[in-house]
């Protein structure tokens, strides 16, 4: 059983790598055989886990359907074994498909079962996870007042935590709400510094920052964006980042913007 174990756990974290890279079928193969081994060894914690990353590729992948499967097979174990933690994961999950749908109603119900329970738990990253994706719901149902609340609960959650790219990506869901709102000159400095933050830690979800910054510079014109820029990081950055919004293409601006838009103090430190 331990050689299996072993075994599983390093079919997990190849599917874990084969996902960040894009390869889906291989993480799906991965995640497969990680969920062979787990039933053979009846570890069901294991194997709910198991389902809940095919469920994360078939999410992924544009099959709403499989991944529904996956995360209710997910959410079976984890509430039969008695794990809130897990089960709440398995109700954010849900939520993200029925999203996927345009099924506001039944997400927004996944994501209040998983609140109650990490406020019953006291798992404040958890209740910060489905903060966020209320405000999310509410932003695409056009109700920006509510959207707003719910990420602004967020966001003093993850300060309160010290998770700065968990509030960098709430900073962006926030920047892009003020653009929605028609007041994109107060999403700059949300975006500007949510921007710090994830080039800092390498983040995949730089494109949302840069994405948000490009539609407020669209919005607002050269001269208006860089001038609120300019206040955010300094005359020479400002102009360097509002040319390369536009310039440099998105697969390649990580590493553009890496040389010009630089943390603050405490981001470098941390």
């Amino acid at each position: 059983m331990g050689d299996r174990d072993g075994i599983a756990v390093v079919q997990t974290s190849l599917g874990i790598l084969a996902q960040l890279l894009g390869d889906y079928a291989a993480a799906q193969e991965r995640y497969r055989e990680a969920r062979s081994l787990h039933r053979a060894n009846h570890d069901r914690a294991a194997m709910a886990e198991a389902e809940g990353n095919l469920g994360e590729v078939a999410r992924v992948r544009g099959d709403p359907e499989t991944a529904e499967a996956h995360y209710l097979r997910a959410l079976r174990e984890f509430e039969t074994l008695g794990d809130t933690a897990g089960a709440a994961a398995a109700q954010v999950n849900l939520a993200l498909v029925a999203e996927t749908r345009g099924d506001y109603a039944a997400a927004e119900d996944r994501m209040r079962r998983a609140l109650a329970s990490y406020e019953r738990s006291g798992e404040r990253r958890g209740v910060a996870t489905v903060h966020h994706g209320l405000g999310n719901l509410a932003q695409e149902r056009g109700d920006y007042a509510v959207a707003a609340e719910e990420y602004r609960r967020a966001l003093s959650i993850r300060h309160e935590l010290a998770d700065r790219v968990g509030a960098a990506h709430t900073s962006v869901n926030m920047s892009v709400l003020a653009t929605r709102r028609g007041r994109p000159e107060e999403g700059v400095p949300l975006a500007v510094s949510a921007l710090n933050t994830l080039l800092a830690a390498g983040s995949p979800e730089v494109g949302a920052a840069v994405g948000a910054l490009r539609e407020q510079r669209a919005r607002l014109g050269d001269d208006v964006f860089t001038d609120i820029a300019r206040q955010c990081v300094g005359e020479a950055d400002a102009r360097v980042l509002a040319a390369l919004l536009v310039d440099v293409p998105m697969t390649g601006i990580r590493d553009e913007l890496r040389d010009h838009v630089q943390p603050d103090g405490d981001e470098a430190a941390g």
